[in-house]
Protein backbone atom coordinates (compact mmCIF):
# COMPACT_ATOMS: atom_id res chain seq x y z
CA UNK A 1 0.00 0.00 0.00
CA UNK A 2 2.87 2.01 1.06
CA UNK A 3 4.53 1.67 -2.89
CA UNK A 4 0.83 2.89 -4.02
CA UNK A 5 0.84 5.80 -2.26
CA UNK A 6 4.48 7.26 -3.54
CA UNK A 7 3.52 6.38 -7.10
CA UNK A 8 0.49 8.60 -6.55
CA UNK A 9 2.31 11.41 -4.89
CA UNK A 10 4.89 11.37 -8.05
CA UNK A 11 2.02 11.27 -10.36
CA UNK A 12 0.38 13.96 -8.92
CA UNK A 13 3.40 16.03 -8.87
CA UNK A 14 4.05 15.42 -12.65
CA UNK A 15 0.07 16.60 -12.97
CA UNK A 16 0.58 19.45 -10.74
CA UNK A 17 3.60 20.87 -12.78
CA UNK A 18 1.94 21.25 -15.95
CA UNK A 19 -0.78 23.04 -14.14
CA UNK A 20 1.46 25.49 -12.31
CA UNK A 21 3.89 26.03 -15.21
CA UNK A 22 0.61 26.84 -16.84
CA UNK A 23 -1.00 29.01 -14.36
CA UNK A 24 2.33 30.94 -12.33
CA UNK A 25 2.65 33.06 -15.36
CA UNK A 26 -0.32 35.26 -14.60
CA UNK A 27 1.16 36.76 -11.67
CA UNK A 28 4.66 36.65 -13.29
CA UNK A 29 3.18 38.87 -16.05
CA UNK A 30 2.71 42.09 -13.60
CA UNK A 31 6.97 42.09 -13.32
CA UNK A 32 7.70 40.96 -16.46
CA UNK A 33 5.47 43.21 -18.93
CA UNK A 34 7.04 46.66 -17.47
CA UNK A 35 10.31 45.05 -17.75
CA UNK A 36 10.01 43.74 -21.60
CA UNK A 37 8.13 46.73 -22.49
CA UNK A 38 5.23 43.84 -23.83
CA UNK A 39 2.12 44.73 -25.48
CA UNK A 40 -1.14 42.80 -24.64
CA UNK A 41 -0.45 40.86 -28.00
CA UNK A 42 3.07 40.07 -26.65
CA UNK A 43 1.77 39.41 -23.25
CA UNK A 44 -0.85 36.73 -24.98
CA UNK A 45 2.03 35.00 -26.78
CA UNK A 46 4.49 34.86 -23.36
CA UNK A 47 1.33 32.90 -22.42
CA UNK A 48 0.20 30.66 -24.88
CA UNK A 49 3.54 29.74 -26.17
CA UNK A 50 4.36 27.07 -23.78
CA UNK A 51 1.32 25.28 -24.98
CA UNK A 52 2.57 25.11 -28.23
CA UNK A 53 5.78 23.62 -27.23
CA UNK A 54 3.46 21.34 -24.99
CA UNK A 55 1.83 20.04 -28.14
CA UNK A 56 5.37 19.41 -29.56
CA UNK A 57 6.43 17.64 -26.65
CA UNK A 58 3.35 15.07 -25.88
CA UNK A 59 3.88 14.17 -29.74
CA UNK A 60 7.71 13.72 -29.23
CA UNK A 61 8.15 12.21 -25.47
CA UNK A 62 6.64 8.63 -26.36
CA UNK A 63 9.07 7.93 -28.75
CA UNK A 64 11.74 8.57 -27.02
CA UNK A 65 10.39 7.16 -23.85
CA UNK A 66 10.09 4.00 -25.93
CA UNK A 67 13.75 4.00 -27.45
CA UNK A 68 15.33 5.11 -24.20
CA UNK A 69 13.34 4.25 -21.34
CA UNK A 70 11.46 5.97 -19.09
CA UNK A 71 13.92 6.53 -16.00
CA UNK A 72 16.39 8.21 -18.78
CA UNK A 73 13.90 10.15 -20.13
CA UNK A 74 12.82 11.32 -16.96
CA UNK A 75 16.46 12.70 -16.14
CA UNK A 76 16.35 14.55 -19.88
CA UNK A 77 12.97 16.29 -18.91
CA UNK A 78 14.91 17.37 -15.94
CA UNK A 79 17.97 18.96 -17.91
CA UNK A 80 14.90 20.04 -20.15
CA UNK A 81 13.60 22.29 -17.25
CA UNK A 82 17.23 23.71 -15.89
CA UNK A 83 17.81 24.65 -19.64
CA UNK A 84 14.10 26.09 -20.00
CA UNK A 85 14.34 28.20 -16.53
CA UNK A 86 17.84 29.01 -16.95
CA UNK A 87 16.97 30.91 -20.08
CA UNK A 88 14.09 32.55 -18.79
CA UNK A 89 15.75 33.63 -15.82
CA UNK A 90 18.61 35.31 -17.94
CA UNK A 91 16.20 36.21 -21.11
CA UNK A 92 16.97 40.12 -21.45
CA UNK A 93 14.86 40.28 -24.48
CA UNK A 94 11.06 38.49 -25.89
CA UNK A 95 12.43 36.28 -28.41
CA UNK A 96 14.66 34.71 -25.49
CA UNK A 97 11.79 34.82 -23.20
CA UNK A 98 9.35 33.26 -25.89
CA UNK A 99 12.23 30.36 -26.88
CA UNK A 100 12.37 29.87 -22.99
CA UNK A 101 8.53 29.28 -22.59
CA UNK A 102 9.19 26.42 -25.71
CA UNK A 103 11.87 24.86 -23.81
CA UNK A 104 9.57 24.82 -20.71
CA UNK A 105 6.56 23.79 -22.54
CA UNK A 106 8.51 20.87 -23.77
CA UNK A 107 9.44 20.20 -20.44
CA UNK A 108 6.20 20.38 -18.68
CA UNK A 109 4.20 18.31 -21.34
CA UNK A 110 7.23 15.50 -21.66
CA UNK A 111 6.71 15.17 -17.91
CA UNK A 112 2.83 15.15 -17.33
CA UNK A 113 2.90 12.13 -20.16
CA UNK A 114 6.07 10.15 -18.96
CA UNK A 115 5.14 10.73 -14.83
CA UNK A 116 2.49 8.67 -14.67
CA UNK A 117 3.58 5.79 -16.93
Amino acid sequence: MRKIWVWAVIIAAGGFLFGFDTGVISGALLYIAPEFHLSPAMQGGVVSVLLLGAMVGALWIGGVADRLGRRPVLGLEGAVFLVGTALAVSAQNYATLMVARVILGLAVDSASATVPI
